[in-house]
């Protein structure tokens, strides 16, 4: 499940999609993406240490992996249409996360029992079938 920043109180645009401009309120804890080592928290999607990143963050509720992702701002192609690398950069860095901490979970260690050794995406291929608002 990926969830979008929303106030609430955003109206529909042109094309009739409500934006949110602020991140959705975070699951109690840290993020999967918090427990990676710190030489791993540099990536442009989901990395702690990168100022200018998008800052992903994939939480365990339940059985699920949940992401919070930043509502998309100046990351378009056309008014109303997300970046396509936006997309799939959101994409990645949620797998991963989801991944890691299935991985971390084989290794009998639970989410926030130490460091998270994140996977690394070798290869993404992306279908879009319509535009992403």
């Amino acid at each position: 499940m990926i969830e979008t920043g929303s106030r609430g109180d955003e109206k529909p645009d042109e094309l009739g999609v409500s934006r949110g401009t602020e991140m959705p309120p975070a699951p109690a804890g840290r993020s999967i993406q918090d427990w990676y080592p710190e030489g791993y928290s540099h990536c442009y999607g989901c990395g702690r240490n990168n100022a200018r990143g998008l800052h992903v963050r994939s939480f365990e509720e339940g059985d699920d992996i949940v992401a919070l992702i930043p509502p998309c701002k100046d990351e378009i192609s056309h008014p109303g249409v997300a970046y396509a690398g936006y997309v799939a950069s959101l994409l990645d860095c949620h797998a991963v996360a989801a991944a890691s901490a299935a991985a971390h979970r084989t290794r009998g260690h639970a989410v926030g029992d130490g460091e998270i050794m994140p996977f690394m995406t070798a290869e993404l291929k992306v279908e879009y079938v319509r535009p992403t608002p």
